[in-house]
Order: structure tokens, then sequence, then C-alpha cells
């Protein structure tokens, strides 16, 4: 009864679903961590027989259907459920992923030619960075080829080279001048 004194009668209605979803170890009509978690235990149970898969969890267990519950199931990604904030779920999908070589190269940034006068000193190093979309800040790992001699006038130039730990490679030149100071005499 509501506070107004009326009255509802709720009709249930029970459905018994026997479809079964390989991976959904607990049988609660979801593939998530928790199935993933009594696997794992199942495959470390040792002595503890309350953490022993059997019967239909056993062959739920399965993931790859090759009737051994092991390793290899625990690893294989065979079903994704999706998700939205409202608890709508996809029905399960099967997917392949296929894992490719980073090819993205690392950037390097602050490299600009510059001019510096007879025996200025200058740090080749100083605002140079770099960083790889996926390692973040690899700066410590640029190579430096070149010399300045800032007694002497000159055109130098400088080769800057970062690698990633994929081999994805960068090189950048840079152009250093040094000039000589006129005389205000």
């Amino acid at each position: 009864k509501d506070l107004a004194g009326n009255e509802i009668q709720a009709i249930v209605e029970i459905i018994n679903i026997e479809k079964i979803e390989i991976g959904d170890v607990n049988q609660d009509g979801r593939i998530d961590v928790t199935d993933l978690l009594m696997l794992k235990r199942h495959l470390v149970a040792g002595s503890r027989t309350e953490w022993i898969l059997t019967g239909r969890a056993l062959l739920l267990a399965d993931m790859n259907e090759d009737g051994n519950v092991d390793v290899t199931d625990m690893l294989m990604l065979k079903r994704i459920i999706v998700e939205d904030k409202h608890g709508n779920q996809s029905s399960a999908l099967r997917v392949k992923i296929v894992v490719e070589k980073n090819k993205r190269p690392p950037i390097i940034e602050g490299i600009k030619d510059i001019k510096i006068h007879v025996g200025e000193s200058i740090d080749l190093k100083e605002g140079v960075k770099a960083t790889d979309d996926i390692e973040g800040d690899i700066t410590s790992r640029i190579i430096i080829n070149g010399q300045v001699d800032n007694q002497t006038p000159g055109i130098y130039e400088i080769m800057y080279t970062v690698s990633d730990k994929d081999g994805n490679t960068t090189q950048q030149m840079r152009t250093i001048t040094v000039i000589e100071v006129e005389d205000d005499n």
C-alpha cells in the first residue's frame, strides 16, 4: 500500500534460462572479473578443496573448449561484455586482438639554429627535449654528434638522435654559427 491506501499487486514471472555462456564460471549471467578470479583460484587451489571448480562451473571455465581447465583458459580473451553507466550490456562478442609494433618515432623539441660570438659558451642540451608517444620523456637517450669550436668563427652542424624501445629513431640537425665579435673602436 502507498500512503493514500492504494494497493498494487505485482506479477512476477520467473524464466529459467539454460543458455550456457563459456566463461561465466559463477553462472551469474555475466562474464566479469569475478569469473576470472574464480578460475585463478581453481588453478592455484592445491589442497583448498573449496576453491576447486566442479560440474557446470568447470565446463564454463574451459574458455578454449579443449577439455582442460588450465592457464591457457585464464589468459584467453574470448568474450568482451560492454556495459554502459545504466547497466545496459551488449551481447558477448568474440574478438581477435592484433598487436602491431609501435611505428611512431619520438619527437625532438627545442632544436633551433643559433648564432654565438667567439668565446661564448653553449650548452648543446639546453632546452632540448625528446618525447615518445608510449614511453613519455626520453630526453636522457638523446645522442649528440658534432662539436662546436667556440674560439673559431664558422658554421658547425650538430646532429641530435634519439630512439625509443621499439627502435623508432628521429634525427634532427642543428646549425651553430660562431661569429667574430665586432670591435667598437
